[in-house]
């Protein structure tokens, strides 16, 4: 997997990942830091909420009636005082376990968010968070692989983590022939939710070519350079599992705030504030 060590800025979503995720004490954690930023500096709270309050909206993207509108940001109407407890309640609304994430969430945070979703997979988040969100570069896991430092549990992390790829290659099958090359999906929205046996072997083949063939930079080829003998029984670990349990099987219990509609830019300019919350481990202020 060529990771991106960029923050896609083209991206339409807003990423912030927790650990052992307890809600309400997020909220109300998350209330008292803005009620601090509403006290000690009123100009940057009153910029926090100033996308909450004008009602934008796009025209719906499937309709050519201009009356038919989308709104992309809820409208906040109340009092400014009682704007960190509506921004906290939409907060926790929007946090999901990463188990109940799909393949396009999925695939999206991880574009932007891979270099903490590798530090974790190495090292697991307690260590992450004690060595103050550390984050190695890419060759340092580069080089791991290709020493074989690495143990077999971290392996099986990484095959689980690649089966991302082996998604990949399903929809590059999908869309290199004019008869689709016999698959039984035709669009992408008929990629399995669970990963299954048939997926593995449609996929495995051409992912495994194509990693032999790239530069040994990069991580998906180091790793099957390493372990081509063991990786289909690694992957074959998580068949039945769709890739939301996989991540949870590779980042342990985690809990996401994602969003990805238009009002992802009120969140983001808050990311600073998103932060400072206990069990916070990476987002977009990371970049």
């Amino acid at each position: 997997m060529k990771i991106r060590t960029d923050f896609v800025t083209n991206s339409s979503s807003s990423s912030f990942i927790f650990k052992d995720c307890d809600t309400e004490k997020l909220k109300t954690e998350l209330e008292r830091i803005l009620d601090d930023v509403s006290v000690n500096d009123p100009v940057k709270y009153r910029f926090y909420m100033s996308p909450f309050v004008y009602d934008f909206s796009i025209l719906a993207f499937d309709s050519d009636d201009p009356a038919e509108r989308v709104s992309c940001i809820p409208r906040f109407q109340g009092d400014p005082k009682d704007f960190s407890r509506w921004i906290s309640d939409d907060f926790v609304k929007r946090l999901r376990p990463v188990s109940q994430l799909g393949y396009w969430d999925i695939d999206d945070i991880d574009g932007a968010l891979s270099d903490g979703i590798m530090e974790i997979i190495f090292y697991g988040a307690e260590q992450y968070l004690a060595s103050g969100r550390k984050i190695h570069s890419l060759e340092h896991y580069v080089d791991r692989i290709k020493n074989k430092e690495i143990s077999d549990d971290t392996a099986d992390r990484l095959a689980g983590y690649l089966i991302l790829d082996l998604y990949l290659q399903i929809r590059d099958l999908m869309y290199r022939g004019p008869e689709n090359n016999g698959l039984p999906y035709t669009s992408d929205d008929e990629i399995p939710e669970v990963f299954t046996r048939e997926a593995l072997d449609l996929a495995y083949t051409p992912f495994v070519s194509e990693a032999l063939s790239g530069d040994d930079q990069y991580l998906d080829t180091a790793f099957v350079k390493a372990c081509r003998d063991s990786l289909y029984g690694r992957f074959e670990k998580y068949l039945g599992m769709t890739l939301g349990e996989i991540f949870e099987r590779l980042l342990g219990d985690l809990w996401v705030f994602y969003c990805d509609c238009g009002d992802n830019y009120g969140h983001h300019i808050m990311s600073e504030e998103f932060a400072k919350l206990p069990e916070f481990l990476f987002g977009e202020d990371f970049f």
